[in-house]
């Protein structure tokens, strides 16, 4: 799976956590997409990105899940191709406990996630200053 990024997402060339926000991530679908794609403006509302984006990737299969809440529930991660109608690629990232889907996992689940999420990104086009 595919997401844009920015230069600012990166410090002393470590991905930080808080390129990533909840709830439902939005993503390209590798089945569907090409890394170039997700820069493409069917990828992006409509809107032609300036400079300074490039593209990280990620296998579904890597993602960090699942994640023990502090409140004694499982947190699991899992993709979602929500195709929309410029891009059928889109996918989201969901949070789901005990088979529900949850938006606002506890900060503490949050920020475990954002974290190993982050180690497990790699860049494939890298952004432009």
């Amino acid at each position: 799976m595919y997401r844009r990024y920015r230069v600012e997402h990166f410090q002393n060339q470590q991905l930080l956590p808080s390129a990533f926000k909840f709830p439902r991530q939005s993503f390209n679908r590798e089945k569907y997409s090409t890394p170039e794609d997700v820069l493409h403006s069917d990828c992006c509302d409509g809107k032609k990105l300036q400079d300074g984006w490039g593209v990280l990737e990620c296998s579904s299969t890597n993602l960090p899940t699942p994640i023990d809440g502090q409140d004694g529930r499982t947190f699991q991660f899992e993709t979602v191709h929500k195709p929309l109608e410029c891009c059928h690629a889109h996918t989201e990232l969901c949070c789901k406990a005990g088979g529900e889907f949850v938006d606002e996992p506890s900060p503490k689940v949050k920020e475990i996630f954002r974290v190993r999420l982050a180690l497990r990104m790699t860049v494939c086009i890298y952004a432009s200053k």
